[in-house]
């Protein structure tokens, strides 16, 4: 690239999600220079993007609450200024707690972040070019709004989702085409009339998922809706829009007779040849993107028309808004120094490096199914380890971390990421201050570093 502009930073971040955000927070708040290289014209990645909502994870299966300090601020923030319902109880009894937060959270963010001279913020980005020598990061390359930049950096952050460093660098990493979860756009409807879904719930229990609990629903007035299973038999196998749902899912929203629905779905392997995606060239990530929101937009008013026609609530509703990304769940995942398994989770495993702690059970959306599994009661550790490889100054945090797919289905949730992401602040803060790689690092800093607690 030529005639760029040339950004010093001590961390570069690529990807203001959920884990990137809390990361950079931390570290700025210390007086250090961060430069976040963003896609998006937002930062908050999965809820502002995406409207993945509920967010969830915040308590383990046996009701203990996990956090972090800075998060767990964040959170009390939010409820005192009416962007958050607090934690409430899953009424589909799937976790033990589910926290809705607006869509506008991670404004409160993005403002608090804006606020210091040494966060540089670069939306709409194109990452062109990694550069690096003996397994060490010099230098990334990309164009913002039109301008080329160059940012140099101490330690880079690979938070993008999609493990973005890999189409640039020689890194290996996890990827299965025919078990990828789905892809899905969601979508808010509004004027919806929670009593006649209620009253569905309580006429048709056969209808919804087995662990419903409708008392549950009224008392806390929170909608919380998996089902119309004959219904979804009857519509939702639409070969022509490469939809194959087996239920109808959505949640009351912080607005009220507001939900948000998350019904629309879509495979990789429906999408794409195997030969393309794994292509080292960003067009393979590009072309998914682009192709997918095409194809999911028809989805959502399809399914929007069938829930008007058919469920009761929904008789005079209508589409308030739709969300600006389609939703990854899982695209590529790093080979670290530790892949998290099926066996650390079940067995509530954890590690002398953990940084984050895991509460949601197994969940994986493939296929015409869902798998769903309990983890330990008392959840398990998310090590260290699974954010480093062989490069020097190189850490993924996010959905890029090192785990196998029924791990990754657990430990992907927003909760488990905000946390993770400012104890990796916190790790690369002992770090910078004593001037050595991550990957040098003595586990034993990372006990003395760490902050995450359980009560």
């Amino acid at each position: 690239m030529k005639n760029y502009e040339i950004i010093d930073a001590d961390v570069v971040v690529l990807g203001g999600g959920t884990s990137g955000i809390f990361l950079a927070l931390y570290l700025v708040s210390k007086g250090f220079r961060v430069a976040l290289v963003e896609k998006t014209q937002k930062l908050g990645g999965a809820l502002a993007n995406n409207l993945v909502y509920p967010t969830a994870g915040f308590h383990t299966p046996n009701f203990k609450y996990v956090y972090s300090p800075l998060v767990d601020e964040f959170l009390r923030e939010l409820e005192q200024k009416k962007f958050s319902l607090g934690h409430i109880k899953d009424p589909l009894n799937f976790s033990s707690t589910i926290t809705p937060l607006s869509t506008t959270s991670y404004k409160l963010l993005t403002s608090k972040l804006l606020e210091y001279n040494n966060f540089y913020f670069f939306p709409l980005s194109t990452i062109k070019q990694i550069k690096s020598k003996d397994y060490k990061i010099d230098s990334l390359f990309f164009n913002s709004y039109g301008k080329n930049y160059k940012a140099k950096g101490k330690i880079f952050v690979d938070a993008s989702g999609i493990l973005i460093s890999s189409y640039f660098l020689p890194i290996e990493y996890y990827f299965d085409l025919e078990n990828t979860q789905a892809m899905s756009l969601i979508f808010k409807v509004s004027n919806v009339d929670f009593n006649l879904i209620l009253r569905d719930l309580k006429n048709n229990p056969q209808e919804f998922y087995h662990k419903t609990d409708p008392e549950l629903i009224k008392s806390q007035k929170f909608l919380s809706v998996s089902g119309y299973f004959s219904l979804a038999k009857r519509y939702l196998n639409n070969q022509s829009l490469l939809l194959s749902r087996d239920r109808f899912l959505f949640f009351s929203y912080i607005d009220k007779n507001s939900v948000i629905v998350n019904t629309t779905r879509l495979f990789l392997k429906d999408l794409i040849k195997p030969e393309k995606i794994l292509n080292q060239d960003t067009s393979s990530i590009e072309y998914i993107e682009k192709t997918s929101y095409k194809i999911l937009l028809k989805q959502v008013f399809y399914i929007h028309s069938i829930m008007r026609e058919h469920i009761d609530g929904f008789k005079n509703s209508y589409i308030s808004e739709i969300a600006d990304y389609v939703g990854i769940r899982q695209y590529r995942n790093v080979k670290g120094n530790y892949t998290l398994t099926f066996e650390d989770i079940i067995k509530g495993n954890f590690f002398e490096d953990t940084i984050s702690i895991g509460t949601w059970p197994i969940d994986i959306h493939i296929s015409n199914s869902i798998i769903e599994k309990r983890i330990n009661e008392n959840g398990y550790g998310i090590p260290f380890r699974c954010c480093i490889n062989n490069y020097k100054n190189l850490i993924f945090i996010g959905k890029n971390i090192s785990a196998d797919r029924y791990a990754f289905s657990s430990c992907r949730i927003q909760a488990s990421l905000m946390i993770l992401g400012e104890n990796m602040g916190r790790i690369l803060e002992f770090c910078l201050e004593n001037k050595i790689n991550p990957t040098d690092l003595d586990y034993k800093h990372i006990k003395k570093t760490v902050k995450v607690h359980l009560k």
